[in-house]
């Protein structure tokens, strides 16, 4: 499975919020699969500071997409 890793920074804003808005970098995971007629986009994301990786690629690999009737 072809992951893409990269680090982003993300604002938070509108309303009358008064709270402060931190930068969290993150692992972000891309994939695309054809399936069919179909290309099924598959996204995952977590901050740099939890091991998450093999959750979110355990995910990514358990997705179904139906099969045309």
């Amino acid at each position: 499975m072809s992951i893409l890793e990269t680090t982003i920074d993300a604002e938070v804003g509108g309303g009358d919020q008064s709270e402060s808005v931190e930068d969290v970098p993150v692992f972000l995971y891309v994939a695309t699969v054809q399936h069919e007629e179909d290309v099924v986009a598959l996204v995952g994301i977590h901050p740099t500071a939890v091991d998450a990786r093999n959750s979110v690629l355990s995910l990514m690999e358990q997705v179904e997409h139906p099969s045309s009737a």
